[in-house]
This record gives C-alpha cells, structure tokens and sequence, in this order.
C-alpha cells in the first residue's frame, strides 16, 4: 500500500504515516469524488490530527463495487480454511501492534489509554474468535418424511456495509467487519464523522481479504441505485436490508 499524501505521527516511539483526505477503496487511498475534507480533532486539546476525506455516494458506489468484484472472484469462493487463516493473520497483526493501534485510537476518539488498549484486545479478539468459525458454518438436514431430502444451506448475502459508532469505532467496526468476512461476505467500512483518523492506520488493513473502507463523513450520501444486488446494512442495533438503495 502506498499513501501518496499524508501527515506522519510519531506513535509508541515509531513514525505511522496517516493518508490525509483520501478513502480506502480498492486496495488504494484515493482522493474522494467530493474532493472535500474535514479535520478529525484531537478532543483532549483540540488540535487537528489529520485532515479526513468527506466521502459521499460516488464514493459509496465504488467501494460497493469493488467489493462485489471481491465477493465474486475470490473471498466467497475461497476455501473456508484459507479464509480463516487470513482472518487470524488479522488478529495477529493486531497484537503485534497494540501499543500503535491504541495511542491512534487515544487521540482520534479521547479515551484514556488504557481503555483504548482493551478496545484492541477485544478487536482482535473478534477477529479470532471468527476465524474460528469461518470453516464450521455448516447447514441442517431437517427429518420431513421418508421420500424427502431436507436440508437447509448457509450462503453468503454479498456485500455489506459495517457503518461504525464514535464512541468504541475500532472495537464495534471489527466486531460487525468479522463476522461478515469470516461467513464469505465483502464488506464496506463507513466510519462515524467525529472519529476519522483512526482507521487509517495501515496496521488496521488486512493484508488480504475484501475490506474496502469507505469515509463517511459528515454528508456520507447513500448507498447506489442501480446496483442489482441487496446490500447489507449492519449499524449500531439495526440490521436493514436495502434494496435498489432504499
């Protein structure tokens, strides 16, 4: 991955270059369709610690179809093992750089440090706790009647979009990005406005997978129109499915 533009913090003794304006689409940061931003501040002494991307549904779209391009190609066709073992890699990569991910998250939402380091544990260890899972997904055969096969089978929906609060973002963006992945699904990240710096650690990008994040922002637009597939909503204590952007 490479960020073309950027502000570097010097985080737990190491310098962690954060992409400024830019949305996380494809594998790439790029700058958004809007080519507007909005500074992601720092609550305990109110300075800017990045400039964030005001992403809006242009944007949506081509995350939307990047990731149905990843859903089709590779990640739901992908053998349940080998997606676990990626989904692990993420969790190891987690704890590998705790100290980082939780001074990132201390200054982007305001928590205490000690607090933000238990969010990365619990992150991470949703990401272990679905690896887990990825390969035992299995269906029932249901008893009917003697001349009859019954049995149901678990598939994955698509695409779906994990739009994340302020108050716990790495914590409850992981907690609803796992288990989607883990059961073959894509998936587009939206970010609450207040808390936009944070999940642009690269630490927080998977390796491999089908994550594609998108910056929501303060006007973040709405899902697109013309997509002839539903798109999944997980958000806060809602779960909606959206058909034809509704």
């Amino acid at each position: 991955m490479t960020i073309k533009e950027g502000t570097v913090l010097d985080v737990a003794g190491k310098r962690i270059p954060l992409p400024e304006g830019q949305v996380l689409i494809d594998g790439e940061w790029m700058k958004a369709s809007s080519d507007k931003s909005f500074p992601a501040i720092n609550p305990a002494n109110k300075e800017r610690i990045i400039d964030v991307a005001a992403g809006n549904a242009d944007d949506i779209k081509m995350a939307v179809e990047s990731s149905r391009r990843a859903f089709e190609q590779k990640w739901t066709t992908m053998n349940p093992p080998e997606r676990a073992r990626i989904i692990y890699r993420i969790a190891e990569l987690m704890y590998e750089r705790r100290e980082e991910l939780a001074t990132i998250e201390s200054l982007d939402n305001g928590k205490p440090l000690r607090e933000a380091l238990g969010d990365v544990d619990a992150a991470a260890h949703c990401f272990e706790y679905y690896a887990g899972v990825a390969d035992k997904l299995f269906g029932q055969t249901i008893p009917y009647h003697n001349r009859y096969l019954v049995y149901t089978l678990r598939e994955p929906i698509g695409v779906c979009a994990n739009i994340t609060p302020w108050n716990y973002p790495l914590f409850l963006g992981c907690r609803g990005l796992a288990p989607a992945i883990a059961a073959g699904n894509a998936a587009v990240l939206i970010d609450a406005g207040p808390t936009g710096a944070g999940r642009r650690s690269p630490a927080r990008r998977p390796q491999r997978g089908a994550r594609r994040r998108q910056r929501g922002g303060r006007s973040p637009g709405h899902p697109p129109r013309h997509r002839p597939h539903r798109f999944h909503r997980l958000g806060g204590d809602r779960h909606a499915d959206c058909e034809d952007g509704r």
